[in-house]
């Protein structure tokens, strides 16, 4: 699966992550992403920032760190 972002220049980037997308939250300039990849296996996107293979106790917590960054920066909580 392919993922379009800017980079921190402003330009438009492209990472390329193989695996199963489990779920997805787009707020504003940022997207989310948890990918599996196999068995107890994943991989979180945030952005252009693609996490290196976790299992599911990791990927659980590196997934609701980068929700909670992107609503942060959103301005919908305050942190």
């Amino acid at each position: 699966m392919q993922f379009t972002a800017r980079d921190y220049k402003g330009d438009m980037q492209t990472v390329t992550v193989k695996g199963k997308l489990v779920h997805q939250v787009s707020d504003a300039d940022a997207t989310v992403s948890l990918m599996q990849i196999r068995f107890n296996k994943f991989v979180v996107v945030y952005g252009l920032q693609v996490s290196h293979v976790m299992d599911y106790r990791l990927a659980a917590i590196e997934y609701g760190r980068c929700i909670m960054h992107s609503l942060a920066c959103a301005s919908k909580i305050e942190a």
